[in-house]
């Protein structure tokens, strides 16, 4: 079966007015942004400069995030969520 342009419309429009509850493991997802300059002499690795890091929802936080873009609304229940950094994260579902 072909997914067509007309039916991806469809059902991206078919999330509108929804409630939609999303169950899972929710995790921060960490980028760290730079640049490579060179690859270390100890191993086979590129070494970083590090220019920003960035933290984004991940797992089933990212999944209510894009539930949510796609116009329904969204309930998230996570049973625990273990931070593997105290650094704070901002964010809105």
């Amino acid at each position: 079966m072909t997914l067509t342009r007309t039916r991806a419309d469809q059902l991206i429009s078919s999330f509108a007015g929804k409630r939609i509850l999303v169950l899972g493991d929710m995790m921060l997802d960490e980028f760290i942004w730079g640049k490579v300059r060179r690859v270390s002499p100890e191993a086979p690795v590129p070494v970083v400069e590090v220019s920003r890091e960035t933290y984004h929802l991940g797992g089933a936080g990212n999944v209510a995030l894009n539930v949510q873009a796609l116009g329904a609304s969204v309930a998230l229940l996570t049973l625990k969520i273990q931070p593997v950094s105290l650094r704070p994260i901002n964010f809105t579902i």
